[in-house]
C-alpha cells in the first residue's frame, strides 16, 4: 500500500498525521512525501519523526523533492493495487495537482485522493472546483478531510435537537500558521469548515440558506494580532454567530488568545466536550477502507460556502471587536451582552 502526501513538510502533517499513521501500524505501508524543500530521505526522517518514530515506521518514510509544475514520479507508483493520495496544501494548488493526478488515472493507475480542509477558499473557488471533478476522472475517487468530524466526542451525536451551541477557542495565536491564518481567519478556518460541517454531515441536518434568520454577529480580534503579524490586518480571531433555521436555533463560538483551551458541543443542554483525541488516526483508517460515506461531500462544502457569505454580506462595515489577549470567554461574550 502506498500513500503520497503533498504538503509533507506542513505543521499538521507533523504534529498530527505522521503520528496517526503510525498509530495505524499498517504493516504494508509505504509513505512517499512529496515537497519542495531540498533534503534526502534520512533528513526529512529525521525532520518528521524527531524522537518518537518506532524503527520500522521510520523505514517506511520515503521523500520525494520535486518541481510542482513536473510532477514527474510515475516510476513509484503501483500498477497492481491503489494509490493513495493525502493533499495538504492551500486549496489554490489543489487544481494543480488534481490535473496531473489526473493523467495518471488516464495511464490505468488507481488513485483515491483524500483533501484537507476547506475545499475552496471561498465559494467562487469552491464551485470551480467542483466544477472540475464533476468533468474529470477523479468523480467518485475524491474524500474531503475534516478531523472534526472524526473526534469520538462527536461521531455520534443526537440527531433530534431544538438548540444546539458549538464551542471551540484556544490559547494560541498565529504560531505556526502564520500565512493560511491571515488569509483565512475564525469564520472560514473553523465555522465553514468544521462547524458547518458537524451540522451537515454528523447531525444530518440540512440548513436551509432561505430560512436562514441572523441573531447576532460578532468578529473580533485580540489586541497584539497585528502587532504578532507584522503588519494591521482586519482577518478576526473571533467569530460569534447566532441564528435561527427551521424552527431550530444555533451558536457558533470560536477564536484564539483566551486563557485556556476549550472545545465542546452543547446540544438541548447536554455538553459533548471534546477530549483532543488524534482523530486523524480514524480518518486515515475509513480513507483506506474506502468509506465514502463517512466524509464530509463537496455539496455540503459548497452549502457551507453558501452560508458564510450570507453572514459575511450582513457583518459588511461593521468594526472588528477589539478584545484582550488571555482573557476568559466569559468576559468577551459579557462585553458583547453590554455593547
Amino acid at each position: 500500500m502506498k500513500l503520497f502526501i503533498f504538503g509533507s513538510t506542513g505543521d499538521l502533517v507533523k504534529r498530527k498525521v505522521m503520528r496517526a499513521l503510525q498509530e495505524l501500524e499498517k504493516n504494508d505501508l509505504e509513505i512517499y512525501a512529496i515537497g519542495r524543500r531540498e533534503m534526502d530521505r534520512k533528513e526529512y526522517q529525521n525532520f518528521i519523526c524527531s524522537d518518537w518514530c518506532d524503527l520500522k515506521f521510520r523505514n517506511s518514510i520515503h521523500y520525494l523533492n520535486v518541481d510542482f509544475k513536473n510532477l514527474n514520479f510515475e516510476d513509484k507508483l503501483s500498477e497492481k493495487g491503489i494509490n493513495y493520495f493525502y493533499i495538504s496544501l492551500p486549496p489554490l494548488e489543489y487544481k494543480n495537482v488534481f490535473k496531473f493526478l489526473e493523467k495518471f488515472i488516464d495511464k490505468g493507475y488507481e488513485i483515491k485522493v483524500l483533501v484537507e480542509k476547506p475545499f475552496g477558499k471561498d465559494l467562487e473557488n469552491a464551485k470551480d472546483l467542483k466544477n472540475f471533478i464533476e468533468h474529470s476522472n477523479l468523480k467518485g475517487d475524491l474524500f474531503i478531510s475534516d478531523h472534526y468530524l472524526f473526534k469520538e466526542s462527536f461521531m455520534n451525536l443526537p440527531k433530534k435537537f431544538n438548540q444546539i451551541k458549538i464551542v471551540s477557542i484556544e490559547e494560541i495565536g498565529l504560531e505556526n500558521r502564520v500565512t493560511y491564518y491571515d488569509k483565512t481567519g475564525a469564520l472560514k478556518d473553523m465555522i465553514q469548515s468544521h462547524f458547518l460541517n458537524l451540522i451537515l454531515k454528523n447531525l444530518k441536518f440540512k440548513i436551509n440558506l432561505n430560512e436562514i434568520e441572523i441573531l447576532n454577529f460578532v468578529k473580533g480580534q485580540y489586541k497584539d494580532y497585528s502587532k504578532e503579524l507584522g503588519k494591521k490586518s482586519l482577518t478576526e480571531t473571533f467569530a460569534n454567530l447566532k441564528f435561527k433555521c427551521c424552527d431550530k436555533e444555533f451558536e457558533f463560538i470560536t477564536g484564539k488568545g483566551f486563557a485556556k483551551k476549550e472545545s465542546f458541543v452543547e446540544i438541548d443542554g447536554k455538553k459533548f466536550v471534546d477530549e483532543f483525541d488524534n482523530s486523524y488516526v480514524e480518518i486515515f483508517k475509513k480513507f483506506f477502507d474506502l468509506k465514502m460515506e463517512d466524509f464530509p461531500t463537496i455539496e455540503d462544502s459548497i452549502l457551507g460556502w453558501e452560508i458564510i457569505e450570507k453572514f459575511e454580506k450582513f457583518g459588511r462595515g461593521k468594526e472588528l471587536k477589539i478584545y484582550e489577549k488571555d482573557g476568559g470567554l466569559g468576559e468577551v461574550l459579557g462585553e458583547e451582552k453590554n455593547s
